[in-house]
């Protein structure tokens, strides 16, 4: 448990920090990430921490005060967009412009709460530079191998 010091594999070189959390999906899984969400934020108080998050937990995190940012991942959105070619371009372009807002905050590091390849994109394609996963054997889909540093939870 974390008494109020950042581990070593939270420390960035980079200050104050750009912290991106990813936990795309159930209202309650993303409401599982709140204590360290908090505790990253009493641990770093000037960070700047994103949040990508899929429509059910956007609300959510939102209104959390914790967090400076939210990136909403239309998941369901796009996924009927595949399917109507007349939709094709809307798809693209929306997307486009999702990862642009993503990139465009800088994030140092990227913390993969999802655990799954999704999960693993999403930090891949942030651009930052440590992407934090769990270890393998604790996650899905081959997780670990697009994270630079891992955990075991």
């Amino acid at each position: 448990m974390m008494t109020g010091a950042i581990p070593s594999a939270m420390a960035v070189s980079t200050y104050p920090p750009r912290i991106l959390f990813i936990r795309l999906s159930a209202v309650g899984d993303v409401i599982n990430t709140l204590p360290a969400l908090e505790a990253l934020r009493r641990g770093l108080p000037d960070a700047f921490i994103g949040y990508v998050v899929e429509d059910r937990a956007h609300d959510l995190i939102t209104r959390h005060p914790s967090v400076n940012r939210v990136h909403l991942y239309r998941r369901k959105r796009w996924a009927r967009y595949i399917h109507q070619p007349l939709h094709w371009w809307t798809l693209f372009e929306e997307f486009s412009n999702f990862l642009h807002e993503i990139r465009r905050e800088q994030y140092t590091v990227a913390l993969d709460f999802q655990g799954n390849l999704k999960g693993a994109l999403h930090g891949l394609l942030s651009g930052a530079r440590r992407r934090v996963g769990f270890s393998r054997g604790h996650c899905k889909e081959n997780n670990f191998f697009f994270n630079n540093e891992h955990v075991t939870p």
